[in-house]
């Protein structure tokens, strides 16, 4: 009978994560944070039905886990560039800076696109580097 019921639990479980793995690609890290999220999304709801105090532990994880995955970090970057240097305009795949009049200017509108690119790169390494930090201090303790 209880070999009956595993197997019914395999199945079930194997169902609701077919859409994941459906989805999933082996090219790009964004999967591999995707498949993280569902797992402890998974995780979590089954501590919270026993009451276990680290299901907040859980979802704290699963916050910095969203923000990776809904990647804002070009978005806070590129914040207040159009502030400066107006819209971007692209023809034939080159990028042109409304109010970048001279060369010079066009000249530091580049400079500050990869600085502001960088900056982005930055903030995503740091939410990442935190999230593993995070994950390798309290995931022992989400098994027990």
């Amino acid at each position: 009978m209880w070999k009956i019921r595993c197997f019914i639990g395999n199945v079930i479980r194997t169902i609701k994560w077919l859409p994941t793995i459906w989805n999933d690609r082996d090219y790009d890290y964004v999967y591999f944070f995707r498949l993280l999220e569902f797992k402890l999304t998974r995780m979590k709801k089954d501590a919270e039905l026993i009451n276990d105090p680290q299901s907040e532990k859980i979802e704290y994880a699963l916050k910095l886990l969203r923000r990776i995955n809904s990647n804002p970090y070009y978005e806070i970057a590129f914040m207040f560039e159009e502030d400066r240097w107006g819209k971007a305009l692209y023809v034939n795949g080159n990028r042109y800076m409304e109010k970048a009049i001279t060369d010079e200017d066009e000249r530091l509108a580049r400079i500050d696109f990869r600085k502001r690119c960088d900056r982005a790169d930055y903030l995503e390494d740091q939410d990442i580097e935190f999230l593993f930090k995070y994950l390798t201090k309290h995931i022992r303790c989400w098994w027990t």
